[in-house]
């Protein structure tokens, strides 16, 4: 069933099209009303269609990329860690951070990530940066500590080390 049914049964109906073809010669504006008011259904029927799978999308119902490509969506392309990757996200690749300026899709799934400056990452190549937290310090610290033997030497360095790591506000202190 179309949402548009009963507009197309009343624009179909022969009787009344009989009635307009007869009553108006040809070149009257009301010749092509049926006509329009049948492209205008095409429209919403699409329009609601891709709607409906919106809808559906957002509900959490699944949905195939065949499904997806009838209505001209693609999935993001997603980092290492498999998070989705969009514009204005913050990616590092290790060394580099930087802020996606635009996603290019190519042929065959692949994708290109790229910069404001137009420097170019494969998606596989980076992950999402956030600034440290003091949790992720912490995690960090204790990490650290499991494999560091302490002694004497290092222990100041290394305690150090964190202790300004935690400073992440830029603290007075």
């Amino acid at each position: 069933m179309s949402i548009t049914d009963e507009l197309r049964e009343w624009a179909e109906d022969n009787t009344l099209r009989d009635r307009v073809l007869t009553t108006y010669p040809p070149q009257h504006a009301v010749h092509g009303v049926l006509e329009t008011l049948l492209r205008i259904a095409d429209h919403i029927d699409a329009e609601h269609e891709r709607a409906m799978a919106a809808a559906a999308l957002i509900a959490g119902v699944p949905i195939t990329d065949e499904d997806m490509a009838e209505h001209g969506w693609i999935r993001l392309p997603k980092d290492a860690n498999g998070v989705p990757i969009r514009v204005g996200d913050v990616l590092t690749d290790g060394e580099y951070t930087f802020v996606v300026g635009e996603l290019a899709a190519f042929g065959g799934g692949s994708w290109s990530i790229r910069n404001e400056d137009e420097d170019a990452w494969k998606a596989c190549d980076v992950t999402h940066h956030h600034k440290p937290t003091v949790e992720d310090v912490l995690r960090e610290l204790v990490a650290a500590y499991m494999d560091t033997p302490l002694d004497d030497s290092n222990d100041g360095e290394f305690f150090a080390e964190y202790a300004a790591k935690l400073r992440l506000a830029g603290d007075a202190e």
